[in-house]
């Protein structure tokens, strides 16, 4: 008497597994390492040629990877950014931000903040969370301050477009005056210029005498600030963990830009 056969129920492990591989594949394609061959991303998932090549193939009917015809290597493709633009656009940096505060305060022992531009000129601090401790830094929520001051407007300075870093640049400039204005201009640059250099920048008692802090931007896929994150706290308590904090922040920094399409 003939077996019967029992069709496997729809949802059930294998197709689970299958989906389970293909999502590996687009991670592994959404690294930044360039285009992938299919031998390329075998060995780099530890799959079978076969099956990454029949991931492959059903991903790019749907237009979620595509292939280069001179090299047949494989990228992602057009349906990837429609799906990120669409999250991008209902993104709320304020909403994403508070865990990540949250945990950055708690490790760090101070006060975490995020900054956002409002206008082309300004930011103001959109969030902050307090550390659970007697002595602790406060910021002014909503109150905007122009981008060269303090350590968060620089961080939203230093990576925004080049153009746009230009225009503010000789806004400034236009309305300093007094012998030092020169001097004054190329120190702004100078810092400016650290700033994207490192990655994070640092400032002290600007808005509020005896605060000390250390600032990042959060990036977009194309590598512009769309917000600033920073750790701050009283100058003396703060100066003996720069660099604990600085890689705390950094770390939360790359959390959130990552959040925005920033591959680090």
């Amino acid at each position: 008497m003939p077996a019967m056969m029992h069709r496997p129920a729809v949802g059930g492990p294998a197709p689970v597994a299958t989906l389970e591989r293909a999502l590996d594949v687009l991670q592994e394609l959404g690294h930044g390492h360039g285009d992938r061959g299919v031998s390329e991303l075998s060995q780099a998932l530890g799959m079978p040629k076969g099956s990454v090549h029949r991931i492959l193939t059903a991903l790019a009917a749907r237009g979620l990877v595509q292939q280069d015809p001179r090299t047949q290597r494989y990228a992602l493709g057009w349906a990837v950014l429609r799906l990120s633009t669409v999250y991008l656009s209902r993104a709320d940096v304020t909403v994403l931000a508070r865990p990540v505060l949250e945990k950055l305060s708690s490790v760090t022992g101070e006060t975490a903040t995020l900054s956002v531009r409002v206008g082309r000129w300004q930011r103001i601090y959109a969030a902050q969370v307090l550390p659970d401790r007697e002595v602790r830094m406060t910021v002014t929520e909503a109150e905007p301050y122009p981008l060269h001051a303090g350590g968060s407007g620089r961080a939203l300075l230093a990576f925004l477009p080049e153009r746009e870093q230009r225009a503010y640049l000789a806004r400034w400039e236009s309305t300093v005056v007094g012998e030092r204005a020169s001097e004054e201009l190329s120190e702004l640059r100078g810092l400016i210029e650290v700033t994207r250099s490192q990655g994070w920048t640092r400032s002290g008692g600007q808005h509020m005498p005896g605060s000390a802090s250390v600032a990042a931007p959060v990036l977009d896929h194309r590598g512009e600030a769309v917000a600033a994150v920073s750790v701050c706290g009283p100058a003396l308590r703060f100066a003996s963990s720069v660099e604990q904090h600085t890689a705390h922040l950094l770390g939360a920094a790359a959390t959130l830009s990552a959040r925005f399409g920033w591959n680090v």
